[in-house]
């Protein structure tokens, strides 16, 4: 890894908060455990989050711990991805690359936007994004799900979902569409609820496993398949 990045490693959430106060500028990602003394990765993320260069800073959290409930709780303070351990190293430099890239496009986006839209408040922002992963998730086994549809169902016009959702996660809404339809391949593989890829695939309103198990390798590194072994 620090042959591809330039790393500062620190003990716990609370010397990381400290050495962020002290540092010239952020890091560009913030690879944390989850089980740390002091301020576990949790307790980190919630004060990222309320600070306002901090709080667009990707996370992505490693935890020993694969209970549904943690994976709530890190998708609703922000965490961008998390990995259960054990994991390769291949797959972890691919979550980084995607976090990095979902960061770059998110401040382009933000530096081109003409003119540019009032920020939102953090909790008015998580509470839109809920709204719309519901959105997306209670639809998600509808093949015909489309940006279109989206922002219909969300009571916007195409444009202005295209830019809410631009502005706040980096991807264009067809990508955005993607990412919650893998996020749910993912869930449902870690709770063991389908027997097959074909199963899985209807399940999340993908066509076909072939282009499932594509898409789920480029973001997550392994393919779909490991995970029903």
């Amino acid at each position: 890894m620090s042959e591809n990045y330039s790393l500062k490693v620190v003990g716990n959430g609370q010397e990381a908060l400290d050495y962020l106060s002290q540092a010239d500028q952020p890091p560009d990602l913030v690879l944390t455990d989850l089980m740390m003394p002091f301020m576990d990765g949790f307790q980190l993320v919630e004060n990222l989050r309320q600070h306002e260069i901090w709080r667009r800073l990707p996370v992505i959290l490693l935890t020993a711990r694969a209970e549904r409930s943690d994976r709530i709780q890190a998708f609703r303070i922000g965490i961008d991805d998390y990995l259960i351990k054990p994991f390769a190293v291949e797959e972890l430099q691919v979550r980084i690359e995607n976090a990095l890239r979902n960061q770059s496009a998110r401040r382009e986006w933000a530096e081109l936007a003409d003119p540019p839209e009032p920020k939102l408040e953090v909790s008015e922002e998580e509470s839109w994004l809920q709204q719309l992963e519901d959105c997306v998730v209670e639809n998600l086994d509808n093949f015909q799900l489309n940006v279109d549809r989206l922002a219909e169902l969300m009571d916007l016009s195409r444009t202005a979902l295209y830019r809410r959702i631009r502005e706040a996660t980096g991807l264009s809404a067809n990508q955005y569409i993607q990412e919650v339809r893998l996020q749910q391949a993912r869930n449902i593989l870690e709770s063991g609820q389908v027997k097959n890829l074909r199963e899985l695939a209807a399940a999340v309103g993908m066509r076909t496993s072939d282009y499932l198990s594509r898409l789920y390798r480029e973001r997550f590194g392994k393919s779909p398949a490991e995970e029903l072994q």
